[in-house]
């Protein structure tokens, strides 16, 4: 699910783009992902289920794609899964 701090749109997107954070509420136990400012402090946030302020910030994955040149494995790895780092 994604929504807003608060249900109001930025204004202007004065600050500038705004990051996805997730959370998962303490009181209804479902997990959100709500667009904020930087700047919100603990507690501003309310789950938008059902209005409690015991939401818990979660450390989210992201995947990056990077382009360019080189032998690196595109699972993140350095490319040892081929053998080429076994000692001989």
């Amino acid at each position: 699910m994604f929504g807003l701090v608060g249900g109001t749109a930025p204004t202007a997107l004065k600050d500038g783009p705004m990051p996805l954070y997730e959370y998962q509420c303490g009181a209804c136990s479902k997990q959100n992902t709500l667009m904020q400012s930087i700047h919100v402090k603990p507690g501003d946030t309310l789950c938008p289920s059902c209005g409690s302020s015991h939401m818990e910030r979660l450390i989210s994955r992201f995947a990056a794609k990077t382009y360019g040149t080189g032998d690196a494995d595109p699972s993140g790895g350095t490319g040892c899964s081929s053998g080429a780092c076994n000692a001989t």
